[in-house]
């Protein structure tokens, strides 16, 4: 299912100031997970004539997307699982999480003699998660498998900033176009993951894995990785 509204028109009676604003939400049932994905965006975008030949123009958009991860289905022994089968693989808190916020802004004039020169400049943020487990080898004969987490956590920034002038003119009867810029980015970014095998190695049913108890696999990690090196301080005392 999918709603959205776009609104669009100018703010003042000259138009000299013209806005838009766009929202839209998309809901998709996951039938085997019986849970919903969504995805929801706003976009907004101000355009203001400081002149006639002068445009500032400022928008901004919001993404953000919650997923129940679905890894399909594992083989039966060394051969493909009988379908139709509508079981879900993997367990009740599995999750993908993502948001994304960017900001832009650009100054564009258009000069007498055809010109036109642009500085425009982009802020971007991005968060994405996820957490979930799934099969990691075959289903046997009596209908089980063992199980593997994987979890993310990954932070993202950039900027980007853009100048640039175009002229154009003319050659022997053809029009041409001189243009000349400089542009600059910066970039960060941040990640955790971790990938640990599940239920200590012991093989599951598809019920088993739906009820796993919920597990923060990037804790459990960070657990894991301090308890061996305070054994390891503990060896060298």
């Amino acid at each position: 299912m999918t709603i959205k509204g776009d609104v669009s028109g100018a703010f003042n009676q000259s138009q000299t100031i013209r806005v838009r604003v766009l929202a839209e939400s998309f809901h998709k049932e996951n039938p085997n997970a019986k849970k919903s994905n969504h995805h929801e965006t706003l976009y907004g975008a101000l355009d203001i004539d400081l002149t006639p030949q002068t445009t500032l123009g400022l928008g901004y958009l919001y993404q953000q997307r919650h997923i129940h991860p679905d890894n399909g289905l594992p083989l039966q022994g060394k051969t493909l699982i009988s379908l139709p089968n509508k079981q879900y693989y993997g367990a009740n808190w599995n999750r993908f999480n993502s948001k994304s916020h960017d900001l832009f802004a650009d100054v564009k004039h258009e000069f007498t003699n055809g010109a036109v020169g642009q500085v425009s400049a982009r802020f971007s943020k991005r968060d994405i998660d996820w957490n979930y487990a799934f099969p990691s080898s075959a289903i046997d004969k009596a209908q089980t498998f063992t199980a593997i987490g994987t979890a993310r956590n990954i932070q993202q920034k950039a900027f980007t900033f853009d100048a640039n002038y175009s002229r154009p003119f003319s050659t022997l009867d053809n029009v041409s176009e001189f243009v000349i810029g400089a542009d600059y980015k910066t970039f960060h970014a941040e990640a955790k993951n971790a990938r640990l095998p599940l239920a200590k190695g012991e093989r599951l049913t598809v019920s088993e894995l739906n009820h796993l108890p919920n597990i923060d696999l990037l804790i459990v990690k960070s657990f894991i990785i301090q308890s061996i090196q305070s054994r390891y301080k503990e060896r060298l005392i």
